[in-house]
């Protein structure tokens, strides 16, 4: 009896053996990381918003890990470009991706990409959120949520909201107004914010969510009146504008959300190795004042809450789009 346990014991240990040595070279090459630049693809142009969170994070990061982090803009297809390919790359955490809630929350359900926004990817680390604003119409005789709701009911052909685009965040926005609120009022999109500003001053549409970062200066020049932020707390850039709770509609709530992904079948060390690194930057006042400048707050979130937060705001967005039939074109 004594002489089977010993030779099962002889055979456990070199099972165990054989399989520290098949798997050395990778936990080496993990714990070594980075030991080459980092690729961070932002799928988004040049100069945005997107791309400058982007670009103040990888510098930052560049510096406490002893490596550049080098941004790519691959650009295309509402960011299914780069989505893609980061979701085809090695899992060795040198290529990642700046992903947000447009092309991870919101175009699943909007069109066909050649990716699962789920499964194809490694959540790491959410690195800011953001509200929008509500805002309408300098002419409309509305000061609060509660008054345009109670105004569009009473006008039912007489408000409309514009947005940046089909499909958009700003159209999503309007859609999930439109439902909670009970009502039925019509989207007229527009290529780009800013364009529909002329005709909101004018008062040709009458109301409009936008990012808090382009929306605030149209409200502070009287061209637009802000009624409510949509996030769950008062922006410090802007405490005297109530949110949408505050201002009439409790259940509404809507954050833009920006985050780091990998590719599938990351190792966790290495995970948690990246998310570390990515929040002793946000961490930086450097980093925490320009995504405030930005109308953005510093995310903590680490993998699992992070995939929680994608997985969660999918599933809101998917009930708006099928119940306000959203499309993309």
């Amino acid at each position: 009896m004594a002489k089977h346990s010993h030779s099962r014991r002889a055979i456990a240990l070199a099972i165990a053996g054989a399989c520290v040595a098949l798997y050395a070279p990778t936990l080496r090459a993990q714990d070594a990381w980075p030991s080459k630049p980092v690729k961070l693809i932002i799928p988004f142009p040049a100069g945005g918003a997107t791309d400058t969170l982007g670009r103040v994070l990888a510098q930052t990061m560049a510096a406490d890990l002893g490596q550049p982090v080098v941004v790519e803009n691959r650009l295309g297809a509402a960011g299914a470009i780069g989505s893609e390919a980061v979701a085809k790359s090695a899992p060795d955490g040198y290529t990642l991706l700046l992903a947000t809630s447009s092309t991870h929350s919101i175009a699943p359900h909007l069109s066909k990409l050649p990716f699962d926004p789920i499964a194809d990817f490694t959540p790491i680390a959410e690195v800011a959120e953001g509200g929008s604003l509500l805002v309408v119409a300098p002419n409309l005789p509305v000061n609060s949520v509660a008054q345009l709701i109670a105004y569009a009911r009473q006008n039912p052909t007489g408000v409309n909201y514009s947005s940046s685009g089909m499909g958009s965040i700003p159209h999503l926005m309007g859609a999930y107004f439109a439902g909670l609120s009970g009502l039925n009022i019509q989207h007229v999109p527009y290529k780009g914010s800013s364009l529909a500003y002329p005709d909101l001053k004018s008062g040709t549409v009458q109301v409009m969510f936008d990012s808090l970062v382009t929306s605030l200066p149209q409200h502070k020049a009287g061209n637009v009146r802000a009624l409510a932020i949509t996030s769950n707390k008062r922006s410090p850039q802007a405490p005297d504008i109530p949110t949408m709770a505050e201002a009439g509609l409790p259940a509404y709530m809507s954050m833009t959300w920006f985050g780091i992904l990998g590719p599938k079948g990351m190792d966790a060390r290495l995970t948690q190795r990246i998310a570390a690194s990515i929040h002793k930057a946000l961490a930086t006042p450097a980093v925490k004042g320009r995504y405030n400048d930005l109308g953005m707050d510093t995310s903590t979130q680490g993998p699992q809450e992070f995939a929680r937060t994608i997985a969660s705001e999918s599933d809101k967005w998917k009930k708006v789009i099928l119940e306000q039939n959203v499309k993309a074109q």
